[in-house]
């Protein structure tokens, strides 16, 4: 299901996380394994000949309900700092996403075909 969030990284997750409820609503809350991420950033690099410009997003899924923010939030220790306590929200609710992969699918695209995004 959910990626852990290990104890060791709770200081770089607070920041990003403590506007979870209002990207949770814009449907652009989204988590990342960083490993995975790293090796995108190494694969796409390499495909595109040390060419690859631009900013994309690289993400694992995107958090749709406030019960994963919950689960986020208890994996991290943070016990009702992100949702603060909120009493009454719906934990069934999905939001629908508003995040898309298309730039780095069409990018990973012309990797393949290995056409150059200089030009």
């Amino acid at each position: 299901m959910a990626p852990s969030f290990p104890r060791a990284h709770k200081e770089s997750s607070v920041p990003y996380l403590k506007g979870s409820l209002a990207m949770l609503q814009r449907g652009v809350l989204a988590t990342a394994d960083v490993k995975k991420v790293a090796e995108a950033h190494v694969h796409v690099y390499k495909a595109m000949d040390n060419g690859a410009c631009g900013r994309y997003l690289c993400f694992n899924r995107v958090v749709q309900k406030f019960d994963e923010v919950i689960q986020i939030e208890n994996e991290l220790g943070m016990h009702s700092l992100l949702c603060g306590g909120r009493i009454g929200v719906s934990t069934e609710e999905t939001h629908n996403s508003n995040l898309s992969n298309s730039r780095l699918t069409k990018l990973l695209l012309q990797a393949s075909q290995r056409k150059s995004c200089k030009g």
